[in-house]
């Protein structure tokens, strides 16, 4: 691995993250860590590896009960097969193009006391999306949103600066 100049190094939590926020320092520098002392880019097999030693700080970030994680797994291969699914759409200009078949969104639903509102939220097709201003509005806000994590990630490749004025504009015109 090359030595360059230490960035300082403070790590947050994605809002999607499973993991205990509170604990994100210890499990990025840890990581780190781990990273520079195998000496090669950290593969998954090596974190698991790793985390299955009750000692690592790592241990709690994995469900150790087999029965559980099966159940755990298989949830997470139907959202790949959700999220991974495109759809041929035919143009009325007689082109073709494809898109995303069905997106993640919230539903607000009342609760059986009527008082109390819960959100749901689930998977629906493209066509309900566009149908659905409500859906349609929670796609728009998640596109930007990436598109501003996006600009995030990569704001020190200064070769990037007219997509990023292109994000900022449209999170101005959209937020």
């Amino acid at each position: 691995m090359t030595k360059r100049k230490s960035l300082k190094r403070k790590f947050i939590a994605k809002n999607t993250s499973m993991f205990p926020k509170e604990k994100v320092q210890l499990f990025g520098e840890y990581l780190w860590a781990k990273q520079e002392q195998i000496g090669r880019p950290l593969e998954p097999v090596d974190v698991v590896r790793d985390a299955e030693s009750k000692l690592s700080p790592l241990h709690e970030c994995f469900e150790w009960d087999d029965s559980i994680a099966a159940g755990q797994w298989r949830l997470v291969q139907a959202r790949q097969l959700l999220n991974h699914i495109e759809v041929v759409i035919e143009m009325p200009n007689s082109e073709t193009g494809h898109i995303r078949a069905f997106h993640h969104v919230f539903v607000d639903a009342e609760s059986e006391s009527e008082s109390e509102s819960l959100a749901k939220s689930g998977y629906v097709n493209i066509e309900e999306v566009i149908g659905n201003p409500e859906y349609h509005a929670q796609i728009i806000k998640r596109a930007v949103s990436e598109l501003s994590i996006w600009r995030k990630r990569y704001k020190l490749y200064k070769e990037l600066k007219p997509v990023f004025l292109a994000i900022e504009k449209v999170e101005k015109k959209i937020m």
